[in-house]
């Protein structure tokens, strides 16, 4: 029985280091492809908008982005600060 359960455990950190071989090697492959666009202030964006009212009319029909903002600051991993185009920051 004790056997078993050695042999188990071996098993279990094979699997281990199998899953993290991949994850690595996923990294890899996704870094190589995936284009980071950085943002600098003045750059127009458009905001996606988040429906909270409950069912007041079809989901539809409403837009998913609102209206052009353009961003006062960058504050690092992709977090910027917006401002309408009156100039007025948005919370």
């Amino acid at each position: 029985m004790r056997l078993n359960l050695d042999l188990l455990e071996g098993e279990r950190e094979k699997a281990v280091v199998r899953v993290a071989s991949y994850q690595q090697l996923f990294k890899f492959y996704y870094g190589k492809r995936a284009k980071i666009k950085q943002f600098q202030p003045s750059d127009l964006m458009l905001r996606k908008t988040f429906i909270n009212a409950q069912r007041q009319c079809s989901k539809k029909m409403k837009p998913s982005w609102d209206s052009p903002y353009m961003i006062s600051q960058s504050r690092g991993r992709g977090r910027y600060t917006l401002n309408t185009m009156e100039g007025k920051e948005i919370p």
